[in-house]
This record gives structure tokens, C-alpha cells and sequence, in this order.
């Protein structure tokens, strides 16, 4: 291996471009192209079929509706479970795919077999019920943002809501980005007529013949097709009730004497009327109806610039309907808890330079005590800052002077920080060429390698210290330094890539999800590993080109007694477990009996 890191000394054009390269990609192109989200959008595999039969008891509701759904769905491939529930005036059925098949493929079918047994079901109007089929993913149930209209005074009516609800709708829709939305809460209504048995008996009338009246009118009849000049026009004969009058006023039975006895004439007039359908989803928002509008955005547009695209449209649409009394309320946006992610990401990536640059300083310096101490009430500082957050340019400034003070005394210690930053933007570069998203899960994967990605810099970095501090050249000590610890580093980075890569055996949508995870980490440590076999060494070098020779302490011999008796904290903790390691070779017995107890 020796020969490979000779070939990254002596390519030094070739190495800095492709350095310059991917932090320039990552920042100009990848970083402001990344979708950012809550979670990314996945199928479940599993689909919803929703089905209202109103007035029906669940007997009926299972046998013309659920068999029916069932029947069409048996016999696909690849079919987990079919499971229904019927409830009074309404279905279910939830149908799960086999994991980690097709499921756009079996959706496609799913769906032809239940349209196609559509002309099976019960006919409520003159028209057959309407199935609703819903494919199960992420979307479903968490929405980029759900924006909710409030009536503000009562004279607003629920009908009046609903359309302005649908005129939002329709302008949402044509934002860019945007791939859909889905309104919640309008629970459809409908006419409740309650037949007094008292008047029925009385009249002479039974309930079958007071239903059959209302199923025979109410109804639009196809009357024929009339053909003119301008084409064809399909006639109708549009007998649909409008009004309680027309409900009222229905026939149940017409007397020889001319009396008629309709259907005013057997209800309780108090307890019928318009009446929500029941086992809908109902909307409030601080104690007042709302109906709610979910909005779902494509998977490679970021939340953030949607949701931003969307607080525009509603000023207008708030402004165009500022005298019909509604208002307009965003919940659920995902922007807050995105914005809550980046800011732990950042206050982690902030500690982990901070504290790279602090450690190695204390360390590898030779610096005299009050200057180590000045570096860490710096540092302190600088950490503080970056925990509270409160604002982003003290934040940075901060950190920038840690690395200036810092620079002057130990290099090692900011060429080791630069590591963390480049494989960061080389992981975000491989994000975006992936068409990947930073999400939760992603950005998870960044906070587990923000300690582990350091480890390799600071051995390739301090073995090349040790042999400048032996009295060889840079170019030397860089090539023999980088060499001597080339395998130990890449099987420490290919052991924590091996622990994490088991995710990717898992799975379903869970291992969809946690598979982020280790792609994440391994390709976070793979471009550390360039970077601090190839690049590091090289920088090293080029830093002592540019700046001149970096203030080492004189040559000394290699052997135990010398590294014990270096001044500093490393000399002081080499000491103190040279003695304890002695302790443990002298008394075995003892240490194994306290890792034990210990156990």
C-alpha cells in the first residue's frame, strides 16, 4: 500500500482538484438541490378500501359490499392478508402485500379488480357505490402540511366552507411540487326520515311500502338521445329531491276517494332533518370546525419550499376572501420538526469540530500551560455558543477563530476537522446523485458518524507526527507515517461498516427505512477513509510548502522511556496508565477477578 500513498503525494493537482471538486459540488449543486422532509416517502405495501353504504346494517354491509371486494381480490398473487370490517353504513378492507414485491404492479391490478366489480354492488341514486381506494405510504398519514378554514362568525355556513375549501384546493394544486392533496373533515349529510309506527298502524301503511315510494321517486330516468344540428343530447327526466318539501310530499298511497296519504303524513316532524353521516372524521381547531386540506408534495421537491409556495397562495386566497368570514390555519407542518432535525445536526457537527480541534490541541501541542488553557476556555466558548444557537454568525465566528488560534500552534488539529466537514459533503453529494433525501433517518446516520469518522484522521495524523518528531522530513514522515497505519485504518472503517450493514438484510417498509442508516454511515466513513489516506498526508505537506516548517519539539529517541517523560496532558496520561498496565501484569488474578465483578 505503500505505492498508493506515494501515488497521492506525488499527484498533488490531481488530489486537490478532486478535493476542491466535492466540496464545490456538494455546496453549489447537491446541498441546495437535497429535498429535505420529516421522513421519505415510502409504500407500506398495503392498500384501503372504503366503501359508505348509508342506512345499511352490518349484515347487509358485509354481504353485498365486503364479499363482494373480497371475491374480485381472491386469487391474486402475492396477496399477505385480506382483512374487512363492517360496521353500520360503512366498510373496510385492508388488503397487505407480500413484503418486497411489486407493489405498483399488484396496486394496478388491486385496483382494475375492484373497479371491475363495481357493477356488483348495491346502487344507491341510480348509481352504483363508489369504492375509495387509498394506497397505504408515508403521505397518508404524515402530510407536508395540513391547512385548516374557520368559519370566523356563524353565519358561514358548513356548505359555504366545503366550496371555499375546494377553491384552496383547486389553487394548491397547481403549485409546483405539490402532488396532491386530500380534503378531511367535510362529513357528507344526509336526510334522516323517522317513521312513526303509530301513524303507520293507523294508516294502514307498512314500512316496505313507505321505503318503496321514496326508492321509486327521487330518481333521473334516462328519456333518450335528441339529435339536431349542433350533434346529440342525451335527455334526462330529473326527478331528484331538493328540498325536505320534496321528501315530504312523496305518495305512499292514494285512496279510491281521492285522499293521498304521503310521507309528512307517517314521519316525526322534530326528530327528522339533515343529519351528518356517522363514523366520519371531524376537523376542529381551537374548540371550532374546520374542514382541513392535507397537502403531499413529490418526493424530490424539498418541504420546505413547498410549504413557503403554499403560506403565498393562502395570503391570496386570505385577501380574495376577506369579507366571506373564513380564516385560514396551518397544523401538522413538518418544516418545524425538519427545522428541529437540521438544528440538532448542526449543534452536533459544531460540538464534534469544536471538541476535535480542543482534544488534539491539548495533546499534540508542546504549547506552554497558559496558552493550553487559553485554547480550552476558546473552546468552551465556542461549544456554548453552538448549544444555544442563538445566533448562527457568532456561532461561526467563533469556530473560526478556535481554528485560527488553534492553527497557529497544532495543524493536525484543523486538517483533522476538514475531514469531518469533506466526508460530510461528499456523503450529501452521493445523497443527491442517488436521488436520496435528507431526512430524519439520514440525518440519524450523520449524528452516529460524526465521532466515528475523526478516528482515522487523528491515527493517520499523529503517526505522522511521530516520525517528524523522530527527526525524518514531511515528505517522509507523511509517506512512512500513512503507511504504517494504512491497514489498521481501513479494517477499523470496514469493521463499522460491517456492524451497520445487517439493517440492509431487514425487510418490509421497516427495512426500507432503516436501510438509510448504514448506506449513510458507509459511504460517510468510505469517503473519510480517502480522505485521510490520500488527501490528509497530502495537505500535510502542502501546509509546510505554503506556511514554512510547523514548530516541533527536537528529535528524540523511540522507546518507551522518552514517550513517558514528554511534558503535557499526554505525557501525564501515559504515565498513569503505564502504571496501571504494569499493575495488571503483575497482579493477573486480581485484574480478572475485578473485570468479573465488574461483569
Amino acid at each position: 500500500m505503500r505505492g498508493l500513498i506515494r501515488f497521492g503525494l506525488q499527484r498533488a493537482v490531481l488530489m486537490n482538484l478532486i478535493f476542491v471538486g466535492v466540496v464545490t459540488f456538494a455546496a453549489v449543486v447537491a446541498l441546495p438541490r437535497l429535498p429535505v422532509e420529516v421522513f421519505p416517502n415510502m409504500a407500506f405495501g398495503e392498500v384501503m378500501i372504503f366503501v359508505d353504504y348509508p342506512g345499511a346494517p352490518p349484515e347487509d354491509v358485509e354481504r353485498l359490499v365486503a364479499e363482494p371486494i373480497e371475491d374480485a381480490i381472491r386469487g391474486m398473487d402475492d396477496i399477505d392478508f385480506v382483512r374487512s370490517d363492517s360496521h353500520a353504513g360503512h366498510c373496510s378492507v385492508h388488503v397487505k402485500f407480500v413484503d418486497d414485491t411489486n407493489y405498483a404492479d399488484l396496486y394496478d391490478d388491486l385496483r382494475i379488480r375492484i373497479l371491475g366489480a363495481q357493477n356488483r354492488l348495491p346502487v344507491i341514486n341510480g348509481e352504483h357505490l363508489a369504492p375509495q381506494i387509498i394506497k397505504v405510504e408515508v403521505d397518508a398519514w404524515l402530510p407536508v402540511i395540513q391547512l385548516n378554514l374557520l368559519p370566523d362568525d356563524e353565519r358561514l355556513d358548513k356548505r359555504s366552507l366545503i366550496l371555499l375549501a375546494r377553491e384552496l384546493r383547486n389553487r394548491i394544486e397547481l403549485i409546483d411540487g405539490v402532488k396532491g392533496s386530500m380534503m378531511v373533515g367535510e362529513r357528507p349529510q344526509q336526510f334522516e326520515l323517522a317513521l312513526d309506527p303509530r301513524r303507520l298502524e293507523r294508516h294502514g301503511v307498512t314500512f316496505a311500502a313507505a321505503t318503496a315510494a321514496l326508492r321509486r321517486d327521487g330518481t333521473a330516468v334516462p328519456a333518450g338521445i335528441l339529435e339536431s344540428a349542433a350533434g346529440e343530447r342525451h335527455v334526462r327526466v330529473d326527478d331528484r329531491y331538493r328540498t325536505r318539501a320534496d321528501l315530504l310530499a312523496v305518495v305512499v298511497r292514494r285512496d279510491g276517494d281521492g285522499n293521498l296519504v304521503t310521507i309528512g303524513d307517517l314521519v316525526v316532524p322534530q326528530h327528522s332533518g339533515v343529519r351528518d353521516v356517522p363514523g366520519k372524521v371531524t376537523v376542529s381547531v381551537n374548540g371550532r370546525p374546520a374542514i382541513g386540506i392535507q397537502v403531499h408534495k413529490h418526493a424530490d421537491t424539498g418541504a420546505r419550499e413547498v410549504v413557503a409556495a403554499l403560506r403565498e397562495q393562502v395570503d391570496l386566497f386570505e385577501r380574495a376572501h376577506a369579507a366571506d368570514g373564513v380564516s385560514v390555519v396551518a397544523t401538522m407542518d413538518s418544516t418545524i420538526k425538519i427545522a428541529d432535525s437540521m438544528q440538532a445536526l448542526g449543534s452536533s457537527l459544531h460540538l464534534a469540530l469544536v471538541w476535535v480541534m480542543v482534544a488534539l490541541f491539548l495533546f499534540l501541542t508542546r504549547a506552554p500551560p497558559r496558552i493550553l488553557l487559553l485554547g480550552l476556555a476558546f473552546g468552551i466558548g465556542a461549544s456554548i455558543s453552538g448549544a444555544v444557537g442563538t445566533f448562527a454568525p457568532l456561532d461561526g465566528l467563533l469556530l473560526a477563530g478556535l481554528a485560527l488560534f488553534i492553527f497557529v500552534f497544532c495543524r493536525a488539529a484543523v486538517l483533522t476537522a476538514t475531514g469531518i466537514v469533506f466526508s460530510f459533503l461528499g456523503t450529501l453529494s452521493y445523497l443527491h446523485i442517488a436521488g436520496m433525501s435528507i431526512n430524519e433517518v439520514s440525518l440519524l446516520g450523520f449524528v452516529l458518524t460524526c465521532g466515528i469518522i475523526v478516528d482515522d484522521a487523528i491515527v493517520v495524523l499523529e503517526n505522522i507526527r511521530r516520525h517528524r518528531e523522530h527527526g525524518k522530513p514531511l515528505h517522509r514522515a507523511a509517506l512512512d507515517g500513512a503507511t504504517e497505519v494504512f491497514w489498521p485504518v481501513v479494517s477499523a472503517t470496514l469493521t463499522t461498516c460491517c456492524a451497520f450493514l445487517p439493517l440492509l438484510l431487514m425487510t418490509g417498509v421497516i427495512g426500507q427505512f432503516f436501510a438509510i442508516i448504514p448506506i449513510t454511515v458507509a459511504i460517510a466513513l468510505v469517503v473519510s477513509l480517502f480522505e485521510c489516506l490520500l488527501l490528509l498526508p497530502l495537505h500535510a505537506v502542502e501546509l509546510e510548502r505554503l506556511l514554512g516548517p510547523e514548530k516541533l519539539p527536537p528529535p528524540q529517541e523511540e522507546n518507551t522511556a522518552a514517550f513517558l517523560a514528554r511534558p503535557g496532558p499526554i505525557g501525564a496520561l501515559a504515565r498513569i496508565y503505564d502504571r496501571l498496565l504494569r499493575w495488571n501484569l503483575a497482579h493477573r488474578a486480581a485484574a480478572v477477578g475485578i473485570a468479573l465483578l465488574l461483569f
